[in-house]
């Protein structure tokens, strides 16, 4: 009995959109490649044809970290007292720098990083940049006396 492998594999590719059970793809599969001519391939649909495809599984998403956004408050122009109160009741960490700018008075909030209204993760920490005292203020009271 000679063995028509290119008639196996055909029926095997045929046959693989229906989602058969692997047994059965594999049983058509010898079947179709020992009958030769048309009885081997078929004779294999036939044998199948009341054969319900094997229904898919499910697919259940792994969890995976979730990231919760809060919007950054818009402190710029507030004194620091009042901007650090503007991070409590938020889960955001303010962190304080001294900064120095022509314009602006001593104590408040000239720039801040990220910048307001932006959507970051919690616990994240926003840079705020606070005006510190002029140098140019303690030389001209200087000059005064």
């Amino acid at each position: 009995m000679p063995i028509n492998l290119m008639q196996g594999l055909f029926t095997a590719v045929i046959l693989k959109p229906r989602k058969l059970p692997q047994d059965k793809l594999i049983a058509a599969s010898a079947l179709s490649a020992t009958l030769p001519g048309l009885w081997g391939l078929a004779l294999p649909f036939l044998l199948l044809e009341d054969t319900k495809p094997v229904p898919a599984q499910p697919v259940t998403p792994t969890p995976g970290p979730v990231t919760v956004l809060e919007a950054v408050p818009d402190v710029m122009g507030m004194d620091q007292a009042m901007a650090l109160l503007a991070f409590q009741g938020i889960e955001l960490r303010a962190e304080l720098q001294l900064a120095q700018v022509k314009e602006g008075t001593s104590g408040t909030v000239v720039a801040q990083q990220p910048p307001a209204r932006m959507l970051i993760a919690k616990g994240s920490t926003v840079v705020l940049f606070v005006q510190r005292e002029s140098p140019c203020a303690d030389d001209d009271a200087n000059d005064a006396e």
